[in-house]
């Protein structure tokens, strides 16, 4: 490998893309313990790739943290895995990708693959995450959806999946892009975290705010995944669940970890939901 390709990149995005180095470094600490709760030893090796100062994340993002980020990807790669089983080539959609590995992740030798972002953060990726024939970068806003035709017929059925994205955009847009959805690729389907209004409160105070990124609050919450099918008559529910409901507790996380997931299920701070466009 030349220096070249072992020099370390500098990031040069904007605020709200800087939040996806939180779920990276989220996915390299997870990596560093003994049971990983999601295993994906490439985040620890892009984190090494880049000029960055993660320590900000080492001192400041607790274990529930660094769990609910772990546990809302595996969540999302076991959708992702479950449309694959019925569509095994499929085209995948990871919305708002940032320097996520999914693909890498969940790869079943077959699908199609696109990482959409905005163009900063598709140069940065590209320039630490190669594309590959079958795992490709669409530069483009979410709204732009000039990208419909960047992926083609999705002749084997399309899923799409979008982990810690959504909920910084607002609503009227989302309405919006969710009936464009609809109307483009019907039969299609979306796995996707969301907030309730607590939920987003504790999200910008425990993780946005806390490593110092400035500009870029959670904004869309949710209080049911009924309120988002109820945006367009086209927009079905598929699954929907709390977060942490279908994650067994690890005996080693501490009592207050657990304590807190339970409260926020209770609460329905966070959850999943897995939509399907009729």
């Amino acid at each position: 490998m030349s220096s070249n390709q072992n020099a370390r990149v500098k990031v040069e995005i904007g605020s709200v893309q800087e939040t996806l180095l939180i779920a990276l470094w989220c996915r390299a600490a997870e990596n560093r313990k003994e049971r990983p709760i999601l295993v994906d030893p490439k985040a620890s090796a892009v984190v090494g790739r880049l000029d960055y100062d993660f320590g900000r994340m080492e001192r400041s993002l607790k274990e529930p943290i660094v769990l609910i980020s772990n546990i809302g990807s595996r969540n999302c790669d076991t959708a992702a895995r479950g449309f694959m089983a019925g569509h095994p080539r499929a085209t995948m959609v990871n919305i708002g990708a940032g320097l996520d590995t999914a693909f890498h992740r969940v790869d079943n030798g077959l699908v199609q693959w696109y990482d959409l972002d905005l163009p900063d953060v598709i140069d940065l990726r590209r320039r630490i995450i190669p594309e590959t024939v079958r795992s490709r970068c669409i530069a483009r806003s979410v709204f732009d959806t000039s990208w419909f035709d960047d992926i083609g017929s999705a002749s084997d059925g399309l899923f799409m999946l979008a982990h810690g994205v959504l909920a910084y955009l607002g609503e009227d847009d989302l309405k919006k892009l969710f009936s464009a959805l609809a109307a483009r690729f019907p039969g299609a389907e979306l796995v996707f975290n969301s907030f309730n209004a607590i939920g987003r409160w504790g999200g910008n105070h425990l993780a946005v705010k806390r490593v110092g990124i400035r500009n870029a609050p959670l904004r869309w919450a949710v209080a049911s995944a009924k309120e988002v099918a109820g945006w367009d008559s086209r927009i079905e529910v598929a699954d929907h669940w709390p977060m942490f409901s279908r994650v067994p507790r690890d005996p080693s996380w501490k009592r207050s970890t657990v304590t807190f997931m339970n409260l926020s299920d209770r609460l329905g701070m966070q959850a999943i939901t897995h939509l399907r466009f009729r």
